[in-house]
């Protein structure tokens, strides 16, 4: 039985997109530079992380490193548009650890943990959401994933 990282965004993943009955299952992938993918689902939104805060990835120095190949086949990584909800699945190996999406006071790794990406006051009880929301996390496989969207974000470990 595999396990997977899956992400829920309202309307939006990684690309910042919408939820159109044209483009509902429509997927593009971008190489931006060696080992950088930009991946849509359907139509981008007009507000994103990157274009509200104004930022351009500096990619001068990746463009310098040697290729990179996806650690996971593109065909493993499914996306699926549901009730104005983009899911993506990231297959996981048995021993995979995820890191990231935020601040978090009780733990570092994420893997089998429910976490809504919204902001959220410390009560000193670990309640599945974060004190600073980054909707970015790395997987001990060599990738990461970045999900430029403004809206809340859910993620979960599953079977």
């Amino acid at each position: 039985m595999k396990t997977y990282l899956v992400i829920i965004c309202a309307f939006c993943m990684l690309g910042a997109c919408t939820d159109s009955h044209q483009d509902k299952g429509r997927v593009t992938w971008n190489e931006t530079v060696s080992g950088v993918w930009n991946v849509s689902v359907g139509t981008p939104e007009k507000i994103n992380l990157l274009i509200e805060l104004h930022i351009n990835p500096k990619l001068e120095t990746i463009q310098k490193m040697d290729e990179a190949p996806l650690p996971i086949a593109k065909e493993e990584i499914s996306f699926e548009v549901v009730d104005g909800k983009t899911y993506i699945r990231f297959p996981l190996e048995k021993d995979e650890k995820i890191f990231g999406l935020g601040l978090n006071f009780k733990t570092v790794e994420q893997r089998g943990r429910i976490i809504r990406l919204h902001v959220d006051h410390y009560t000193g009880k670990d309640d599945g959401r974060t004190h600073t929301p980054v909707p970015f996390f790395v997987s001990s496989r060599g990738y990461g994933a970045f999900i430029n969207s403004a809206r809340y974000i859910d993620t979960w470990g599953r079977d």
